[in-house]
């Protein structure tokens, strides 16, 4: 009789998730629907691996074999695409193909992991039925808004939750097997395996669990206590670290010789800026009061559960905001830890009421976060609200489209006609009105003929083969609020410090317009195109070929700010 109630109980919860797979396809349908079908830099850079990576990589072997390769020493690991195989078998290729199979073998999965994790020990008196934690999941939209960008980070956040119910299972390793201290071992690497940044949460994880079992322990006055967890501990610290050199060892060295806090020196924010016009804009009000309701009463309450999310939270944004502000795919697990809190702090609310209290509760803030979603990713409903910041979250992610598609395609038709077949160019501008990977993404036919340009001072320094393109696409002006730079924050403080970190794509840019130092060896072609409204982009042909002095020239401009920067066969940098 047990056997077959769950069996029925199975096969209800499996038609809900069929239900709102099928509801999800609408609204990934509708929202890139709206799109102009053109991505740049990270928000295309994971889908090109998609279509790669999954029509070959099951039936060919030196495809895969450059997965393994590239997860063993690639910053852009593709292990997250693995499960995504068969969407790509179901789908095809595509946007939509890429961004619900992202929904169908990841999310879905977290939002089944999150309501084990809340039967299991965030309220386990109440029971919380599948279909509201399901759907806590699937309408929160600071997990959502990554994943409609194209990052599959939210990925990580599956063996993050497993290693979660670990840790709460064997009371933050003060009773754990063996077994279970090689599988949080694992589970952690995975986390890293799937996106590096990871990294972040893992240190807050171990370190903050290794607090909480000290106050388990501390009533306890035998040291054999203390020996085991100190055993216990070592046992999934070497089981990470052994997973991270076999399987991507080359990738560890380069992040350990890499100085991340010069390299993203033009994305850093002070902590209370991140934490004002970065974190809380994903959140909302409502959230943030339901957040910090629900850690102080269960400080009241002594709950460790919910102490230890927040713990792990707010150390994970302390390490990351040393290295630079973090953009919306980067507090994928704190966000998820806030929304385990917000769950907490409703079920005790409701406790003081009757019993139907909850699932009202429970509906409402539901209906709160759909409505949020609708407010954030639909440029419609956004406009139609009135004091909607006030209410929801305040920040957008509307769908991508270009503001003069006719001009950017104008500018490529002419830009091909100039190049010819043997041709080549590159584009200095560096931000999110032009760059060299849009035009790409307008026409993918330019890829074979595009050199690369230097993008960040202090992570690319200055590419010297970019002398050599035929073709110089350039911006005037090429700095202010009509073209952001590529940063995670739009308000004017950072403005100034991002347009210093990109030197390398401002100074030539602004020699060829005005004809000094290398722009002498330039020539202007062609009408101006006016992709923004008080920006305007023009091609410039090199009309001789560059030399030692064009070198040197640039050389003695960016010493002017990196005195350390000296030329190199390829580059001038460090």
């Amino acid at each position: 009789m047990y056997r077959v109630e769950c069996k029925g109980l199975y096969l209800k919860r499996l038609l809900f998730l069929v239900v709102c797979s099928v509801i999800v396809s609408f609204f990934v349908r509708s929202y890139i629907h709206h799109e102009d079908g053109v991505y740049w830099w990270d928000f295309r850079g994971y889908q090109d691996l998609y279509n790669f990576y999954c029509p070959r990589m099951l039936y060919n072997w030196h495809v895969f074999r450059r997965f393994v390769k590239s997860l063993y020493r690639d910053d852009y690991g593709p292990l997250s695409l693995l499960p995504m195989n068969i969407g790509h078998i179901l789908w095809g290729s595509g946007r939509f193909s890429f961004v619900y199979s992202i929904y169908i073998f990841w999310i879905l999965p977290l939002a089944c992991f999150f309501h084990k994790v809340i039967n299991q020990y965030i309220a386990p008196e109440d029971k919380i039925k599948f279909v509201y934690t399901v759907l806590m999941v699937l309408c929160f939209s600071p997990l959502w808004g990554p994943v409609l960008r194209g990052y599959p980070d939210i990925g990580g956040c599956v063996p993050f939750t497993v290693a979660l119910l670990l840790i709460y299972q064997t009371k933050f390793l003060t009773v754990a097997s063996v077994r279970n201290c090689l599988l949080l071992g694992v589970m952690l690497w995975l986390m890293f395996a799937l996106r590096r940044w990871y990294a972040f949460s893992i240190m807050a994880f171990m370190i903050c669990s290794f607090g909480f079992a000290l106050f388990e322990i501390r009533e306890c006055e035998s040291k054999n206590n203390y020996i085991l967890l100190l055993k216990n501990y070592t046992i999934s610290s070497l089981t990470l670290l052994f997973c991270v050199f076999v399987f991507q060892l080359r990738l560890f060295i380069k992040i350990l010789r890499t100085s991340y806090v010069s390299s993203y020196e033009m994305y850093q924010l002070p902590l209370s800026e991140q934490i004002l016009h970065v974190i809380y804009p994903k959140i909302g009000p409502v959230i943030l009061v339901l957040l910090f309701s629900g850690l102080l009463i269960s400080f009241v309450k002594k709950n460790k559960y919910i102490l230890f999310c927040g713990c792990v939270a707010f150390l994970t944004i302390y390490l990351f905001s040393r290295v630079q502000s973090p953009s919306e795919q980067h507090m994928i697990p704190v966000y998820f830890l806030c929304l385990l809190i917000c769950v907490y702090c409703i079920r005790v609310i409701s406790s003081f009421f009757s019993g139907k209290v909850i699932n009202l509760l429970f509906s409402l803030f539901i209906f709160y976060n759909i409505l949020g979603c609708c407010y954030i990713f639909s440029e419609r409903f956004h406009s139609n609200v009135v004091y909607g910041d006030y209410i929801f979250p305040s920040w957008t992610l509307f769908p991508i489209k270009l503001g003069n598609k006719a001009e950017y395609q104008s500018l490529i038709s002419d830009l091909k006609t100039e190049m010819g077949r043997e041709g080549t160019f590159t584009v200095f501008p560096a931000n999110m009105s032009l760059n060299i990977d849009l035009l790409i993404g307008v026409d993918s036919a330019l890829k074979e003929h595009a050199i690369f340009a230097s993008e960040v001072d202090q992570r690319d320094f200055f590419r010297l083969n970019v002398l050599d393109a035929n073709i110089a696409v350039v911006m005037v002006p090429i700095s202010g609020k009509g073209c952001v730079p590529w940063t995670v924050n739009k308000f004017v403080s950072d403005e100034k410090k991002a347009f210093n970190g990109q030197q390398v794509a401002i100074i030539p840019n602004e020699a060829i317009v005005n004809g000094t130092g290398i722009g002498a060896s330039y020539r202007q072609i062609g009408r101006g195109y006016a992709i923004v409204p008080g920006y305007v982009a023009f091609l410039y042909r090199r009309i001789k070929p560059a030399n030692g002095k064009d070198v040197q020239w640039l050389l003695k401009e960016f010493i002017k700010r990196y005195p350390n920067w000296k030329i190199y066969s390829d580059k001038i940098g460090m």
